[in-house]
Formats: structure tokens, C-alpha cells, sequence
């Protein structure tokens, strides 16, 4: 189980409808109670990103089955191991926003970076990390292999290839959206000890 995984699991377990390992506050009625207009939504929004996190976990779990048996993956699968990698972000930001948790994902900027290869791997033209200079993308399925793939950016006046890991790209998503909820997670004890 990777870190997410197991802090998702962590946050799942305290933020229950009525378990045992519940924490005041982030129970249901606890929801209910701080979020007297939305707690309903926010309550829906939190059992959602929770779900999205476990999906992704699970797809991601079966991307590095596939690869370590030696199959390379095709164009859509290694398009989709980086898309799913921003959309665990998003469900863990999104969790985080749903319980009242401010801390934003700019907080951490490295993510940016797992945005900036899913952005650029689309191929149309886009503004990431070269924010003033716009580029495109190329890369086939000749370019993919077990480890990770190749993607040429075309800037307006010249051009480079950048190779991505998928071992690294995912251990760089794991450890900083581990912070991330490790945070989430202290903070939810500590408002938890406010509300008993």
C-alpha cells in the first residue's frame, strides 16, 4: 500500500458515520454540527474523494503489476497512469476542503510538476513550466517502454525531450500528497480534541 493509500485509509477510519474510531467532529453529526448550512454536501464530498483515492490506489497498484510482469503499457495507459496522478491530488485537496482543512495544494509547489507532464502530455499547445513560452507536444507508443516514456516539446523556436519515470513521477506524488495528508490528518486529531 503506498502512503496515500495507507493515510487515506487512516482518515476513512477517523471520519466514519458512526464508527468506533470516529473522531468528534468528523463524524456525521459532527459534519452536520460545524457545517450547519452544507455539512450534508461537505459530508458527501469527503465519503467521495475518499472513494476516488481508493479507485486510484487501486489503478495505479495494477499499472505497476502489469509493468513489473514486463508489459509495456500502451499510449492510453501511460496517458492515464499520469492522469491519475492528478486526480489523486485533486481528490486529496479535495478532501481536505470538504472537512475545512485550508491548506492548499500551492502549498506545494513539486506538485506542480506532476501537473506540468500530465499538461504537456496532452500534445496541444500549453503554458506550464516555461509560463511565458507555450509549447506542444509529440510522443508515441514507440516511445513508452516498461520504465517510463519519452515526450518532445516544441517551443516556438526550438525544441526538447524530456523522458518520465513512472517509478519517479509516482514516488514524488506519494511523498508530497503524504505531507499533505499527514498534516490533514494532525490537524483532524487536534480540532477532534476541541469537540469531545
Amino acid at each position: 500500500m503506498s502512503k496515500v493509500g495507507s493515510l487515506r485509509y487512516q482518515i476513512a477510519l477517523m471520519t466514519q458515520p458512526d464508527g468506533v474510531d470516529a473522531l468528534p467532529g468528523f463524524d456525521l453529526r459532527g459534519f452536520q454540527n460545524r457545517f450547519p448550512e452544507d455539512g450534508l454536501k461537505r459530508w458527501n464530498q469527503k465519503c467521495g474523494a475518499i472513494d476516488t483515492l481508493l479507485d486510484i490506489e487501486t489503478g495505479l497498484a495494477e499499472f505497476f503489476r502489469l509493468r513489473d510482469r514486463g508489459v509495456r503499457p500502451t499510449f492510453f495507459e501511460a496517458f492515464g497512469f499520469v492522469q491519475g496522478l492528478v486526480v489523486q491530488q485533486d481528490a486529496a485537496f479535495w478532501l481536505g476542503r470538504a472537512m475545512g482543512f485550508h491548506k492548499s495544494g500551492r502549498d506545494y509547489p513539486l506538485l506542480d510538476h506532476v501537473r506540468n507532464v500530465r499538461n504537456r502530455s496532452v500534445g496541444h499547445p500549453a503554458y506550464a513550466d516555461r509560463l511565458n513560452d507555450p509549447s506542444s507536444a509529440m510522443w508515441s507508443p514507440a516511445e513508452i517502454t516498461e520504465k517510463g516514456f519519452s515526450i518532445t516539446l516544441y517551443f516556438e523556436s526550438e525544441s526538447e525531450t524530456r523522458w518520465v519515470e513512472f517509478s519517479e513521477i509516482y514516488k514524488l506524488n506519494d511523498n508530497l500528497l503524504s505531507e499533505y495528508m499527514t498534516e490533514m490528518i494532525a490537524w483532524i486529531k487536534q480540532l477532534s480534541e476541541k469537540c469531545k
